[in-house]
């Protein structure tokens, strides 16, 4: 396959990682991966403890790294 193939292929797998994040957990990883907010401004914007946004970030980012170790493997063999 070809890069783009490749990179819709990508977003569609980070789509459906996303999609099984609970509600609060997607919510603290867009706003910071996608949106670039600060987990200040997330957890103002959320009404969370700050120390729930670190956690809800933490716990989304390890899914989606599993994702991409997945990812290269199943693309780089």
């Amino acid at each position: 396959p070809d890069s783009a193939q490749q990179d819709a292929s990508l977003a569609l797998d980070l789509n459906q990682v996303l999609v099984t994040l609970s509600d609060a957990v997607r919510v603290c990883v867009v706003l910071s991966y996608y949106e670039g907010n600060s987990h200040e401004e997330i957890a103002d914007i959320t009404e969370l403890p700050l120390g729930t946004v670190k956690s809800h970030i933490k716990r989304g980012a390890a899914k989606l790294q599993q994702l991409l170790a997945d990812y290269q493997e199943k693309h780089h063999d």
